[in-house]
């Protein structure tokens, strides 16, 4: 799984598919971060998945209707991400929490590549 993700990240980087662009005043800004482990038991099957433990101890927490859902409530505003397959949208009323989950997510996941 390692190389597959290595070879996707240097896709992206080659052929630049996005473009940067001001965000339009009226618009939230969101984010994204790649997830793909999982802890298994000796047996194979899922024991658990590690990242819920990590964004809880963060101060996320998880919706029991959803739980790709998890919100937090900050002093600047309620924050929200979304698990889901390879992408996790960040939302909230301002950037500086929004940033802060991503330096996090950044630190946390950037290990495991």
């Amino acid at each position: 799984m390692e190389g597959s993700i290595r070879h996707e990240i240097q896709a992206l980087e080659i052929n630049s598919p996005w473009k940067l662009t001001q965000l339009h005043v009226c618009k939230k800004p969101i984010s994204w971060k790649w997830v793909f482990k999982t802890k298994l038991k000796a047996n194979g099957s899922v024991e658990r998945y590690k990242l819920t433990h990590k964004l809880e101890a963060y101060g996320l927490v998880q919706s029991a209707h959803d739980h790709y859902f998890f919100t937090m409530h900050a002093d600047l505003g309620q924050q929200f991400l979304l698990v889901y397959v390879d992408d996790v949208p960040i939302t909230g009323p301002s950037m500086s929490p929004i940033q802060g989950m991503k330096t996090y997510l950044h630190e946390l996941l950037a290990s495991k590549i």
